[in-house]
């Protein structure tokens, strides 16, 4: 089981900016960023089917590829698979709207 480490004084920040935000561009702004990390860890598991090491920071969640050496394409694929999950998410977004 992953147990992130205390971030200080991050979570406070975090609580304090959602309460603030009236317009609710930080929670959008959360949300893209949770589905773009999504996209990241499915191709994770599509491409490496091996369990992942996750690291908490301050700056944010990190996967950590210690010890697993990929070929350049998959390494490729794995960096498009973020921006490809945004991609989608937008088109999906304005076909709902529409």
């Amino acid at each position: 089981m992953i147990r992130p480490k205390r971030c200080g004084r991050l979570p406070v920040r975090l609580r304090l900016g959602l309460m603030a935000d009236g317009t609710g561009v930080l929670r959008w702004g959360l949300a893209a960023a949770l589905w773009h990390e999504t996209g990241h860890l499915l191709a994770w598991a599509v491409l490496v089917r091996r369990p992942m090491q996750l690291e908490l920071s301050p700056a944010g969640f990190c996967l950590s590829m210690r010890g697993v050496v990929l070929p350049p394409w998959r390494e490729r694929l794995l960096a498009a698979a973020g921006p490809a999950a945004n991609f989608i998410g937008c088109i999906g977004t304005l076909v709902w709207m529409d």
